[in-house]
């Protein structure tokens, strides 16, 4: 979302914003509990944006800690886990979410479809056509078997996202 220098706080849209994924998301490794979403939200808050945090989970010691994340969640499970908070209609959905999979060799070569699944099912919930959702690719992993995996991963994570791109999302 671009913004211009000169828009004001009061013209700025309330950002709701959903965390979605696994423990990369929750905060698990973090020495506050928070992982990048409370920088994600305190750069936000100091450009002068109302931002409000949402989902059903809550980890960390930050006073707007809703997230969707599970530790340990594999992209499937990620979707399972979206139903449940897409009533809180956020208007961004930032996702991470894959490492799972692959450092478990769960079905790499459909790991882009099963994003799309997720994706296809943000925009198509009422009201949320254009939600901006933020994917993030695999981040390097110490296991050796998702970092091979990773690769193929996120050159499917970015077909996905170019082929989105193209289509107008």
């Amino acid at each position: 979302m671009a913004v211009p220098e000169t828009m004001t706080a009061a013209d700025k849209p309330e950002l709701r914003i959903l965390p979605l994924g696994a423990s990369i998301v929750f905060g698990v490794g973090s020495s506050t509990g928070n992982g990048f979403r409370k920088p994600l939200r305190d750069a936000l808050r100091y450009d002068g944006f109302d931002v409000n945090m949402v989902g059903t989970r809550h980890n960390g010691d930050m006073q707007d800690w809703d997230n969707e994340a599970t530790s340990g969640a594999i992209v499937s499970e990620i979707r399972s886990y979206l139903q449940g908070s897409l009533a809180y209609k956020p208007s961004v959905v930032v996702i991470n979410g894959g490492t799972n999979d692959c450092n478990r060799n769960i079905d790499i070569n459909n790991i882009g479809e099963r994003m799309r699944l997720i994706l296809n099912d943000i925009w198509g919930a009422p009201d949320m056509a254009n939600t901006c959702v933020m994917l993030s690719t695999i981040l390097p992993t110490a296991d050796a078997t998702g970092a091979l995996n990773r690769i193929t991963a996120n050159q499917q994570y970015r077909l996905l996202t170019e082929q989105l791109a193209a289509s107008g999302k």
